[in-house]
């Protein structure tokens, strides 16, 4: 391995290690101002030292020779006045810049999933924002940018630049994340990624995926170890670009799906295009492993339980006030217990997924629900 290599290897390093401490930790930075207010005080990365000092010590040998061999009159001198001290500084103003920014990112990830965040996600957009605050991260790019990493945060040294602008950037750009998107283009991505998968289940987002993962554990049933891949499509309008990648034109895996009444068109279309029939029936559709939940994962889940029992897992929660509330606003009188919860349930979505397949009778899981898993 050459020095330029190295030097790489150990910024990769670096990085993923203050990330993973941020990770450890249960606070979290939940705005762009409150990461502002940190990065002005003081910063406290001594639990890195050595991995930063690693990055230093491969790092000024190369600029030195970088600069003499330059050709520029005037760079040279700037660089071979390089010392331990400066990039040490540069890197270490970088590291807690990451940190913070990462700790953003994960709030913003956690809080739309209600799972913890997936530590090389988080890596992954805190780099590419970092790196460039304008543009929105692509988590299906699974490449780690560690060269343009080591390229700032080392140049940042060698020439006395401050990056303390660009952090305080990526900051304001982490805070319009679309967290839930995020996530579920990962899923998909790693799904996707993966060798190992012989079968996958289509669903239109995180909530769904929560509750068949959480369904299939309960059956004592291992996905994972089984090949068989619950992926978000971020959307019923989608189902056709994956039906088109995933089966028989495509890589000819088993698929099956789930979808609400509303997007039932847009999945009997997508089926239609991939040419799996044409003119296909709800029971056409049943036949192809496609099921539909009537009026979607909510409704079907709050029937199955029962209203009263889903308002003990809000009191569980400490969210009955919450729901009370909600039940007197003007634009909810004069609706049953069961379409307020259903409304209620918008924007808790995920977490209560869980929650309230976890309260289910296995002996009366919701139709579509066990019908789809058993496809696969």
């Amino acid at each position: 391995m050459n020095a330029v290599d190295a030097l790489v290897d150990a910024v990769g390093a670096l990085a993923g290690r203050a990330v993973d401490r941020v990770l450890l930790t249960d606070t979290r930075v939940a705005s762009a101002a409150e990461g502002k207010r940190q990065l002005a005080g003081a910063a406290d990365t001594e639990a890195l030292a050595d991995g930063i000092q690693r990055v230093v010590v491969l790092a000024v040998p190369i600029v030195r020779a970088l600069a003499r061999g330059a050709r520029v009159t005037k760079v040279p001198w700037v660089m071979l006045g390089t010392s331990a001290v400066t990039i040490g500084i540069a890197v270490r103003a970088g590291v807690r810049e990451l940190q913070v920014l990462s700790s953003l990112v994960a709030y913003r990830l956690e809080r739309a999933t209600s799972a913890p965040a997936d530590p090389r996600l988080v890596e992954k957009i805190a780099i590419d924002l970092y790196l460039d605050p304008k543009r929105v991260p692509d988590p299906a790019d699974g490449r780690l940018r560690v060269v343009r990493l080591t390229r700032r945060w080392v140049l940042s040294g060698a020439f006395g630049r401050s990056t303390s602008k660009r952090a305080a950037k990526a900051l304001d750009a982490a805070e319009r994340l679309e967290g839930g998107a995020l996530a579920a283009r990962w899923e998909q991505a790693s799904a996707l990624r993966r060798r190992d998968v012989r079968a996958v289940v289509l669903v239109e987002g995180i909530s769904d995926q929560a509750a068949l993962e959480t369904l299939a554990a309960r059956r004592g049933r291992d996905l994972a170890a089984e090949g068989v891949s619950v992926v978000p499509i971020g959307g019923a309008q989608s189902v056709g670009r994956f039906l088109e990648r995933l089966g028989p034109g495509g890589r000819g895996l088993r698929l099956a799906g789930l979808c609400d009444a509303g997007e039932e068109r847009d999945f009997r279309r997508g089926l239609e295009r991939a040419g799996f029939g044409s003119r296909l029936t709800r029971a056409d559709m049943e036949e192809l492993g496609f099921y539909v939940c009537d009026a979607d994962l909510e409704d079907e889940l709050i029937r199955a339980i029962g209203a009263a029992s889903v308002e003990q897992i809000a009191a569980a929660q400490g969210e009955l006030a919450s729901f009370r509330t909600f039940q007197k606003q003007p634009a909810q009188q004069g609706k049953t217990v069961e379409q307020q919860l259903r409304r209620w349930l918008g924007n808790r979505k995920v977490r209560y997924a869980r929650l309230l397949v976890d309260a289910l009778d296995l002996g009366h899981v919701p139709r579509p629900l066990e019908l789809v898993l058993g496809h696969v």
